[in-house]
């Protein structure tokens, strides 16, 4: 999600509390829904899809140039930018494009970290619970550390910012599931207003969809909860608690 637009939506709750001004439109619930989904995909839905992307780039780093050469997902398609700095698009079936900093380690190693640059993840949810166009992206120098080897367990943040915590927990007929907890603010550079989230009180579970009969990719199923309060200052102002149940359109609450 670009900042531009999180300012718009910032900037719309705080029109909504100039109501002596007729010619300003009150935020309403569908745009705190959008505004919280965009939340949701930039540190829900890309940390995971980086993440399985990232598992993927590091397992063809380890492959002899036989196995590399028969890879048809990154064999030709990797740019070493410099020592460790690599950069990709992974347009056929993620949708990412990013470069990625590995400072000479594996990101399955204890205290890997890898740095990025550079990153944005698009495409459309058909069938997904978001239903829409995304075009999301994460702030340069955000760090991906292994926390956790015994139990999987790696961090994606950017300090001050955002922190999602992803723990894997195994495949099922070869598609990803994870247990993913995220929190963070997102404040306006034009007021006092800021928005805190997270994903509640437990982790939600994330499972990767099979592709389709066509092998387009269907993206992720999502079960748990996300949360989204907007204060001005100290007061909170406007809210928005999102619900998460695979098979169904995502249902939503706010106080509009």
């Amino acid at each position: 999600m670009k900042r531009l637009f999180t300012a718009f939506v910032i900037c719309a709750g705080l029109a909504s509390c100039q109501i002596n001004d007729s010619s300003i439109r009150p935020v309403d619930s569908h745009q705190l829904f959008n505004y919280s989904s965009g939340l949701f995909g930039n540190y829900v839905v890309v940390p995971v899809e980086l993440m399985e992307l990232l598992l993927a780039f590091d397992s063809y780093m380890d492959k002899d140039l036989d196995d590399k050469e028969a890879d048809v997902r990154f064999y030709g398609k990797i740019e070493e930018v410099s020592d460790n700095v690599y950069r990709f698009n992974d347009s056929a079936e993620r949708k990412i494009h990013c470069t990625v900093d590995t400072q000479g380690k594996s990101i399955r190693d204890k205290d890997a970290v890898w740095i990025i640059a550079h990153l944005s993840s698009w495409g459309y949810n058909e069938e997904d619970a978001l239903t829409s166009y995304y075009d999301y992206a994460l702030p340069e120098y955000t760090e991906i550390r292994m926390t956790d080897v015994e139990d999987s367990i790696w961090t994606i943040a950017y300090e001050g910012l955002f922190e999602t915590v992803l723990k894997y927990k195994g495949q099922d007929a070869g598609r990803y599931i994870w247990e993913v907890a995220a929190a963070g603010k997102d404040k306006s550079s034009k007021s006092d207003l800021m928005a805190t989230f997270t994903t509640g009180d437990t982790p939600l579970e994330v499972k990767e969809r099979k592709m389709n009969e066509d092998k387009v990719y269907l993206g992720n199923a999502y079960k748990g909860s996300f949360n989204v309060d907007i204060y001005s200052g100290a007061e909170l102002k406007d809210w928005c608690h999102m619900t998460f149940r695979p098979g169904f359109t995502t249902k939503y609450a706010t106080n509009r």
